[in-house]
């Protein structure tokens, strides 16, 4: 009888694995984390799949309302750490990816399921780091956000739009957009 039991144990443990497997990119209820980390080969690689759509360029006034308005057409390609951004107009920006990256995840309590189990995440990749310009654009330094729904694993499908903020020129200046 001891040995029927125990084949049905071990049988039912293979038929139905418990929530005690680890799941590397799954979330639990509560997740919220924020981690700075070394972008790592695949991090990028994932990264340079992302496809841009138009860009919206805010003119800001230290950190105040918007000034103007701007929406362009624009392309980015990356390549190694750089990454080129070509902008309508000639304008062109030109990102050094850092060598960290910022991570940030949380349950947003929303009720919303993601595809492997557990909460859909709200989550941001932050990138900060040195830039050049052309055209009539200005600047030295950037920040990246990078904004998403998914699970704890980088993923470009789960990225849904971008804010950049420009500074080290004589105006600071956002562009924002959403991804295809």
């Amino acid at each position: 009888m001891r040995a029927l039991v125990t084949v049905f144990a071990v049988a039912a443990a293979f038929a139905a694995p418990s929530a005690a497997i680890a799941c590397a990119c799954c979330s639990e209820p509560g997740t919220w984390y924020q981690f700075k980390a070394p972008l790592r080969a695949d991090e990028r690689a994932e990264l340079a799949k992302l496809r841009f759509r138009t860009a919206n360029w805010v003119q800001t006034n230290e950190g105040g309302p918007g000034l103007g308005f701007d929406r362009l057409a624009m392309r980015a390609t990356l390549s190694g750490r750089t990454w080129r951004w070509q902008l309508a107009g000639g304008r062109m920006l030109t990102l050094r990816l850092p060598v960290s990256a910022t991570h940030l995840a949380a349950d947003v309590h929303d009720g919303k399921m993601g595809g492997g189990g557990g909460p859909l995440l709200y989550k941001e990749i932050r990138l900060d780091g040195p830039l050049t310009t052309g055209g009539i654009l200005r600047g030295t330094r950037y920040r990246l956000v990078l904004q998403g729904r998914g699970n704890n694993c980088l993923n470009t499908r789960d990225l849904r739009s971008w804010h950049l903020d420009v500074s080290g020129g004589t105006e600071r200046y956002s562009l924002y957009g959403t991804f295809r």
